[in-house]
């Protein structure tokens, strides 16, 4: 690549002050760049730093070897030859690095007003000295091209770095250097949180090295030509580029009759953004792959861009997302390819679709490799189930990667204007930086897309958000599996599979160390690893713990890092659990030994009095009262000392993140957001069936058990025991909740159920409940709710065109058949509830704070529509089933029909569509949130709050140290951690659900000293545990709604206390996209399977060692 440059290409910036611009003394040595052997197993860079170092934040270790130079020679190139006096003749000298030169003789041409040359030559370099410029292996040569007059004399000297590498598609695979190679990447916007849109090259390579320490190797230039220097250390440093054009139409659609693309007044602008790209950039050995643009539909401009490229520089493919028959994409669904895209590019497939793509094409020479141009939406708290993703990818060679969205989250700084003064307490404020997002500029009412720029791996300034880590463990090079042998308790036998396309494991160390109990033990260090080439497989076997070493019964892991030996820089780690395998956790066996209520030998009263609040179980050093409303503890007080500053209660809600307002939760699930919280501001639900009843035993304990229904219909219900254990001055919870079908009775008597489904598919069938999108025929678009614009303008569906179809107001949703013929109601999921109060008005907004909810208020006649077949009156009275023509009639006030139709129409200067005597077809689609009241809660636990003054201080034995959820926690390690409990809430730029713990076996709360706390046990299996400075409501939005209660993570101020949740299940966050789809089937809740977990509060005095504590009382059991 570059290394012939065209006369069309633009003029190049001006050379540093240090360039050559003059005549040497001799014109046949001129100054050249140096060139050096590889290192051992062809992984050294000829020149400047070694491949091990390019990724390192640092620029590379301090004592890097310096690489020895070939001096110049009189022999480097030919003398120029003799020329004539005046002749109008002009001599380029291309000098490769020393290694390869060419002189042309240019004859001088005058063609009009213009008056010059094309100079041609050819570069051969040999075998020898050949290095390929690859993102592992980015060598470089320097390139000087000469000017002299006919007289032989320096006219200009250009020095340019140029790699040599190659690049193709063929057999159904992209290569470069004739090697398949897979992208690890990401999409980055040009953008700054002090100065925009203008980067400067110091942060570029701020960029560089952190994208490539997040194991990745490549960058789409999302979605236009970056600074040129953005380039130049790309090829440096060694990353690919999809380089991106600046093209986008997307908010005019992709349907042929609208899209830009087949406007044949676009093509030559199309043209010439793509080609002006193109000639600009084309000597970049790092630029791999042209894209004709980013949305903008497909039609004849982007066939005419493609062939223009195919025959400009047919050296590199071209891809193209939008190059498909079809005006939209989905996410299941597969698409028809068309000929302007040399690779299938599409963007937010699940893993089912690529699994899909590669049954059918994985055998298939001819094939189109799938390369995701964006996928993983990292928008908040989100890329769950990248794991999944990349499971497929390495299963499949036609699956060769793709890139996330995006890099950076596009917010600017603002100033934080006030900070709270617990917030304020140990510096806790100091650099804390506040990001402003859509909403934020501007004065009230400026358009914009709140925080759907806000989609980053790593924050505005580059702080890495807890997803960056997953990404990197999901898309590290190197992978250690057990092998044939296993892991035994003194020996490993390890596969490493070595997934770099170019790279040896020579420059790479193994550390390992035995942790028990989370906390390392032993270790050591295998700085030469067997000999494993790229893409291959080695078996490496060692002892880590001596055979005669005796073993303690506590749980052990074997962690196994890699890591660059240049820099010690982790490039990729493993975990293994290793035998023997300890006992579960107890501190209750069986219930025996209990007698009857207070009755046998027991050294403990428990306080009783009819009518008061609480059940008190007293001892010597703990007193635990318990809530007769919940059946759990209210008060623990652990010599004389209150421990809880809020009591136990059930939580079946979680804060919502991004993807979850994006697919509609806020709505969905309102109904768990007060189930089983009678303290919750606005009224929650608990209602006691049975108890709670005290048992004391002969041996001290004290049994209360409780069962409640936490939802009004009856249907989840709560089973607790909890135990007083006053020799280990702990309490035990365990609890079990049925979700659905719990048998505790109704509040109001459940409706009937229509039995006429005319023996119709029900998934077929438009019922009331429903939750739908409406598509226009007309305009091939959805109908679209923001904020109070009713418009149909895009051809992709998500939870901004979901419609709550009502055939009723005055009851629940029953799931009854819809009819032609029948009016419903059409709620949209911000609870706009859609009108048509006059004729050739717009559709208006009557929400007066409604919710998309089963208790929508009463609507008028006007927000009535009648659903009639687009075929005419045979149908009506029969089922109106999904993806039929229907036609929607508008009501009057007097409840008769009106003669207007919905039609997706011209808008109007707020944006709203109108009504017409003109028909329009819709069609009715079933949405993405089936059983839209139906859904399981994302969270199944208890949440109390303790005392600030002894919760400062968190440690803990599970995942960590950052937050992790069941769709995100490969890249978080099982260890002991040691942290602030300030410092276990990620501040997202926009607050949401954060900081869980998957996996705790037990965590340690206390104060700075670690001298005075509480530990929590899990008796189960590890739980998920999260600890924060704020109450939870502080990170949610409020009811029903997408408002935040603070709108800003920087704004969040810490409490006079601190939060515990103890959960036994947990939902994914998502992450395939953030309007409308769910996490992955495995990773959420199910209304089938009751959840049970137990744990163990202890408080403590004086703990030096939390994991001690927890032995003992493992002990005492």
């Amino acid at each position: 690549s570059g290394a012939a440059r065209r006369a069309s290409s633009p003029p190049r910036r001006r050379l540093p002050e240090d360039a050559a611009r003059h005549r040497p003394a001799n014109c046949s040595a001129l100054e050249i760049s140096g060139c050096a052997r590889p290192g051992a197993g062809g992984d050294a860079k000829p020149g400047g730093k070694s491949p091990a170092e390019l990724s390192s934040p640092t620029g590379g270790a301090a004592d890097a070897p310096e690489w020895p130079l070939v001096p110049a020679s009189p022999s480097c190139g030919p003398a120029s030859p003799p020329v004539s006096p005046g002749a109008t003749t002009a001599w380029w000298e291309r000098k490769l690095s020393g290694v390869a030169s060419a002189a042309v003789r240019v004859p001088i041409r005058t063609a009009g007003e213009k008056r010059g040359g094309v100079a041609r030559a050819t570069l051969r370099v040999a075998e020898t000295a050949l290095f390929p410029w690859s993102a592992e292996t980015p060598h470089l040569y320097t390139l000087f091209l000469t000017l002299r007059d006919a007289d032989g004399n320096v006219i200009e000297v250009i020095r340019q770095k140029v790699g040599l590498r190659t690049v193709e598609v063929s057999g159904g695979r992209l290569r470069i250097n004739g090697v398949v190679v897979t992208l690890r990447g990401v999409n980055r916007h040009e953008h700054e949180p002090t100065t925009g849109h203008v980067v400067s090259v110091a942060d570029m390579r701020r960029d560089v090295a952190l994208i490539k320490r997040l194991n990745m190797n490549t960058v789409r230039c999302s979605h236009y030509p970056n600074d040129e220097a953005w380039y130049s250390l790309c090829d440096e440093e060694g990353l690919y580029v999809i380089d991106e054009a600046n093209v986008e139409s997307h908010g005019m659609g992709f349907d042929p009759s609208s899209t830009l693309a087949a406007d044949p007044a676009f093509a030559d602008a199309t043209l010439a953004r793509v080609s002006n790209m193109a000639e600009r950039d084309k000597n970049h050995p790092s630029v791999i792959i042209w894209s004709l643009g980013n949305e903008a539909g497909n039609g004849p401009g982007f066939h005419r861009a493609y062939a223009h490229l195919k025959r400009r520089d047919p050296t590199r493919p071209v891809q193209y997302e939008n190059a498909r028959l079809e005006p939209g994409w989905s996410t299941e669904h597969m698409e028809t390819i068309d000929a302007d895209t040399d690779l299938f590019v599409p963007m937010y497939p699940s893993p089912a679709k690529l699994e899909r793509y590669a049954a059918a094409h994985e055998l298939d020479s001819s094939a189109r490799p799938l390369i995701m141009c964006e996928y993983s939406h990292a928008m908040g708290n989100s890329c769950g189930g990248l794991a999944e993703y990349w499971r497929v990818i390495r299963a499949h060679g036609v699956l060769q990667g793709g890139c996330i969205w995006d890099f950076a989250d596009q917010g600017l700084c603002m100033p934080l204007a006030r900070a709270g003064t617990l917030a304020e307490v140990g510096g806790h404020t100091a650099g804390r930086r506040l990001f402003g997002y859509g909403g934020d500029f501007g004065p009230p009412g400026t358009p914009s897309d709140e925080a759907f720029c806000i989609n980053g791996l790593v924050q505005p300034d580059r702080q890495l958000n807890p997803h960056a880590v997953e990404a990197r463990s999901a898309m590290q090079p190197i992978w250690a599996v057990a092998g044939p042998s296993g892991v035994s308790a003194t020996e490993v036998d390890l596969v490493i599979s070595n997934e770099h396309d170019f790279l040896s494991l020579a420059p790479f160390a193994l550390l390992w160390e035995v942790q028990e109990q989370g906390a390392p033990v032993r270790g050591g260090v295998i700085t030469e690893l067997p000999h494993c080439a790229a893409h291959s497989s080695v078996r490496l076997t060692f002892e880590h713990t001596p055979a005669d070493l005796p073993l303690r019964p506590v749980e052990r892991h074997l962690f196994v890092r890699f890591a660059r030996k240049a820099d010690r820089a982790e490039v990729a780690w493993a975990q293994f659990g290793l035998p023997p395998w300890p006992r579960p956790p107890s501190l209750l066996g069986a219930a025996a030994g209990c007698s009857a209520t207070y009755r046998g030998s027991t050294s403990v009263q428990v306080v009783d009095v009819e009518g008061a609040a609480e059940l008190i179980v007293p001892s010597a050093e703990m007193t635990v009262a318990f809530s007769r409303a919940t059946g759990l503890p209210t008060s623990l007080k652990y010599q004389g000392q209150e421990r809880l500053a809020a009591p136990l209660e059930p939580s079946l809600w979680r804060p919502l993140n991004d993807n979850e307002l994006g697919s509609g939760r806020h709505n969905a699930l309102h109904k768990w957001r007060g189930a089983g919280r009678p303290s919750q501001e606005g009224g929650g639900y608990m209602r006691m069936l049975r108890g709670p009843t005290a048992t004391a035993c002969t041996d001290g304990r004290v049994v209360v058990r409780s069962k409640a229904a936490l939802t009004a219909d009856g249907e989840t219900v709560l089973f607790t025991t909890c135990t007083v254990h006053p020799a280990a001055s702990a309490v035990e919870v365990r609890a079990r909740v049925v979700l659905s079908g719990g048998g505790a009775g109704t509040d109001a008597e459940a409706p009937a159920q229509d039995g006429g489904d005319d023996g119709a598919d029900r998934g077929d069938i438009l019922r009331d409940g429903a939750v739908v999108v409406l598509r226009s025929d007309e305009a091939a678009a959805y109908l679209d709710v923001e904020g109070s614009r009713v418009r149909a303008r895009w051809d992709d569906s998500g939870a901004w065109q979901q419609l709550l179809v009502r055939a009723a107001l005055e009851r629940p949703p029953d799931d009854s058949p819809i009819r032609y013929g029948d009016a419903v109601f059409l709620i949209a999921h911000t609870g706009v509830m859609l009108s048509a109060a006059h004729a050739g008005a717009p559709l208006s907004a009557a929400p007066d704070g409604g919710a998309l909810t089963a208790d929508t208020p009463a609507a008028t006649a006007t927000q009535r529509f009648v659903l009639e077949p687009a075929a005419g009156g045979e149908l009506a009275g029969q089922l109106v089933r999904c993806g039929a023509p229907i036609l929607l009639k508008g009501c009057n006030p007097a409840g008769g029909s009106r003669p207007e139709f919905i039609v997706p129409g011209a808008e109007h200067a707020d944006g709203d569509a109108s009504l017409s005597e003109a028909k329009s077809t819709w069609r009715f689609h079933r949405g993405r949130a089936a059983n839209y009241f139906h859904a399981a809660p994302l969270r199944v636990g208890i949440e109390c709050a303790l005392e600030r003054s002894c919760a400062t201080r968190v440690r803990w034995f599970g995942r960590g140290p950052h937050e992790s959820y069941p769709d995100r926690h490969d890249g978080a390690p099982v260890g002991q951690w040691d942290g602030r409990v300030a410092d276990q809430t990620f501040r997202y730029c926009r607050p949401q659900e954060t900081g869980n713990k998957m996996e705790t076996r037990w965590m340690a709360l206390s104060d700075d000293a670690g001298e005075s706390g509480t530990l929590v046990l899990s008796l189960s299996a590890p739980l998920s545990m999260q600890c924060h400075h704020h109450a939870l409501a502080d990170l949610d939005t409020l009811p029903e709604t997408r408002t935040n209660r603070v709108r800003h993570g920087a704004e969040l101020e810490q409490q006079d206390l601190t939060t515990l949740c103890v959960d036994g299940a947990m939902a994914g966050v998502g992450g395939i996209d953030s309007w409308g789809n769910l996490p992955l089937p495995q990773h959420l809740l199910s209304l089938d399977q009751p959840v049970e977990w137990a744990f163990a509060l202890r408080p403590f005095v004086g703990l030096d060692d939390p994991a001690a504590l927890v032995a003992d009382l493992v002990a005492e059991a």
